[in-house]
């Protein structure tokens, strides 16, 4: 009972300090993260108004900005990732055919070709196909 009790006290006293550490690192993380963006469209919006943009057309381009911030943010493409350049050849193929040929199967042409040649598609799923990101 007597070595219980000190035991229980310093665990509980651990845990709570990994949670206030946890919780900390985190909030600082946010608080980058928004520091960052607000820092942007700070520059953004200096930009625009020393180049005396109409405030219709500022509207307009913050607003795309802010649409594309969040769509990076969303759809990480594959240049961003650092470990994906250190990976084989082969399991980047693997990876965008896994990836793309869910969307081409859909077409028969690509389906049937599939079929008949799966190395060779896997070869158009690696090295034919690009992603193309247009305004909304």
């Amino acid at each position: 009972e007597r070595a219980f009790t000190p035991l229980c006290m310093a665990l509980t006293f651990t845990l709570q300090i990994w949670f206030v550490s946890f919780i900390t690192t985190s909030m600082t993380h946010l608080e980058i993260i928004a520091t960052k963006r607000s820092s942007q469209f700070s520059m953004l919006n200096k930009y625009l108004v020393d180049h005396h943009v109409s405030r219709e057309l500022a509207v307009k381009i913050e607003r795309n900005a802010l649409h594309a911030l969040t769509e990076q943010e969303r759809n990480i493409s594959e240049e961003s990732i650092e470990l994906l350049e250190i990976v084989s050849q082969s399991l980047k193929v693997e990876l965008h055919y896994d990836i793309w040929m869910p969307v081409l199967r859909v077409h028969p042409f690509f389906r049937f070709f599939a079929e008949v040649n799966e190395a060779g598609m896997r070869w158009v799923c690696h090295s034919g196909l690009e992603v193309i990101k247009v305004a909304q």
